[in-house]
Parts: C-alpha cells; sequence; structure tokens
C-alpha cells in the first residue's frame, strides 16, 4: 500500500492460492523466525533460569523448528472449531480459512510427531486441565 506496507490479508489471499508462492514466501519468512526464536532461547537460558520456553507455531515442523524444542505439543481441535475460530479473529471466507488449513502438515502427522496432544474441543476447564497435567510431567 502507500505506507510501504505488506496487507497480511491480501498476501496471503495470494500465497496460500499457489503452493509455489507460499513456498517462496515460506524460504523468506522462516530464517528469520528461526533467527529470532535461537536468540531469545539463548537470551533466556544465558540469564541462568530454568523454565519452560512455549512456542506457539502453526507451521513449527513445516518450518523445521522441531529440532529447537524438547517436547512437542499439538493442540487439537475440529475442523468446524479451526474455521470457527480464525473466522472470529481473522475476518476470511470460509474457502480462504480451509486453505490456511490445508496448507499446514496434517494434523494427523503432527500427532504422530507429538510428545503431548491436547484436546481443545472441549471447555476451557478441560483445556485448562490438560496444560496443567502436562506442565506438571515436564517439570517432574
Amino acid at each position: 500500500d502507500n505506507s510501504k506496507n505488506i496487507s497480511r490479508e491480501k498476501l496471503g489471499k495470494v500465497v496460500f492460492r499457489n503452493n509455489k508462492l507460499l513456498k517462496k514466501l515460506c524460504d523468506i519468512i522462516h530464517p528469520e523466525v528461526i533467527k529470532k526464536i535461537r536468540f531469545e532461547i539463548g537470551t533466556f537460558r544465558a540469564k541462568g533460569k530454568k523454565a519452560i520456553i512455549a512456542i506457539e507455531a502453526p507451521l513449527l515442523i513445516e518450518a523445521g523448528l522441531l529440532g529447537l524444542v524438547d517436547r512437542l505439543v499439538v493442540v487439537v481441535t475440529s475442523r468446524s472449531n479451526q474455521i470457527e475460530r480464525i473466522h472470529k479473529k481473522i475476518k476470511l471466507s470460509t474457502s480462504e480459512i480451509k486453505r490456511r488449513i490445508d496448507a499446514q502438515l496434517p494434523l494427523s502427522k503432527k500427532i504422530k510427531l507429538a510428545d503431548y496432544v491436547i484436546d481443545n474441543n472441549k471447555s476451557i476447564t478441560f483445556t485448562r486441565k490438560q496444560i496443567k497435567d502436562i506442565y506438571r510431567e515436564i517439570l517432574s
């Protein structure tokens, strides 16, 4: 646009319709994201603190970041919940949302790689309980 900013909405509509363009975009963005994540982890560890560092990244596996994590937690929900939640967050058509979901590694493959799976189809109380259980197990 005129302010020299990239419209994420317009860019998304272009790249999620063309796998080659999506790959090009990921090839540009992922190295910078990886660099930033490594820097943040290094900075935190340099302080000598012990804690759980969480990385929220829908494309963590696709970006080759699996080696950066000690454990992988995958959050699963139904496709209809995914679509509804994304639609509330960003105003896209259902077909645009489906394209974005379909551009990711299938959930079944993510689950096979996961150390922990959180079922996010039920209540927030149930989801929080699963998170607390995983947190306790990791710290034990």
